[in-house]
This record gives structure tokens, sequence and C-alpha cells, in this order.
């Protein structure tokens, strides 16, 4: 699987999977720490039956881990996923 169709896939997954960015990033976070850790990703990842490489594994989290401090925050989420999958409130008329 490339990495590009493993990031897609993971966002779709994401979308269809819950209701919320907030709740989402809430569940993949396992252990509550407030962050995401590569084995928490990859969790849900094997859990979906995803195939994947570790070294796809490691470029989905290096795209979502936006400011590259080694763990997935909410603030990376919400600019990585998030933009993905929710279009900008600025994008909408009034």
């Amino acid at each position: 699987m490339s990495t590009i169709n493993l990031n897609q896939q993971f966002a779709h997954k994401v979308q269809q999977q819950w209701k919320t960015l907030k709740k989402a990033f809430w569940d993949l976070n396992l252990g509550k720490t407030g962050h995401i850790i590569k084995d928490e990703l990859a969790y849900y990842l094997t859990h979906w039956g995803f195939k994947y490489s570790e070294e796809g594994l490691n470029c989905l989290f290096n795209s979502i881990d936006v400011d590259q401090d080694g763990k997935i925050s909410y603030e990376d989420f919400q600019n990585s996923i998030g933009k993905e999958i929710s279009p900008p409130e600025f994008l909408y008329f009034w």
C-alpha cells in the first residue's frame, strides 16, 4: 500500500468512524495522555485491517505530527486530518 493511499484511507476511516475530530482524537489516544503515539496509531491501523509497512506507518505518523515533536497533539490532529476531512469554516458562505 502506498503512503498516500494509507494517509487517505486513514483520513476516510476517521471521518466514517467518528462524528467529531475531538472524539476521534481522544479515542485514538488509548493511553489518555493528551497525545497520540505511534504505537496507538499502529494499534488502530491493525484493528481496522489496514496493510502497512513500518515505513508507511512512519510516513503517516510524520504527516499527522505537524510540529514533528514525536507525538500527535490535538492541534497536530486538527491541522492535518482535520483539514482533510472538514473544510475550513471560512469556506462557507454567510
